[in-house]
């Protein structure tokens, strides 16, 4: 997987984590149908939905990457990269599930995004991230 994630000048990773989101069945149909289209119009594969993420926490930002596979080969790669300044998230909730960690991410425009981190039972690391900043 090609990653590449461009930090700011004097800028300090913290911590990282890989997760993932539940996916809809809504989104699921809608994701085939606009695949159906697209593969009648053109010889275009089309995309698939990103349910998997890489959170990273540096000293001033807090990084989200989209990571999608390739539809032929199946390699992974880094579909989408929001960078958000860390005095833009208004929390960082963690609840422990079972093996699971639940990671809902608020942001100042009121928008939030649900995460899902599995506990490999040796380190939580999103507990670890909200502990650094949150």
């Amino acid at each position: 997987m090609s990653r590449e994630l461009e930090l700011e000048d004097n800028e300090i990773v913290r911590a990282s984590m890989k997760c993932y989101r539940k996916v809809s069945n809504t989104e699921l149909v809608l994701n085939f149908l606009t695949n159906m289209f697209v593969a009648s119009q053109s010889l275009v594969a089309a995309g698939e939905i990103v349910n998997e993420y890489i959170v990273t926490l540096t000293d001033k930002n807090l990084y989200l990457e989209g990571i999608y596979h390739v539809p032929l080969g199946g390699l992974s790669e880094v579909n989408n990269l929001s960078k958000i300044p860390l005095k833009n998230v208004e929390d960082f909730i963690v609840e422990e599930k079972g093996k699971e960690e639940l990671v809902t991410i608020l942001v100042s425009k009121g928008k939030n995004l649900k995460l899902i981190r599995k506990n490999n039972g040796w380190t939580n690391d999103a507990m670890k991230i909200k502990e650094l900043y949150f």
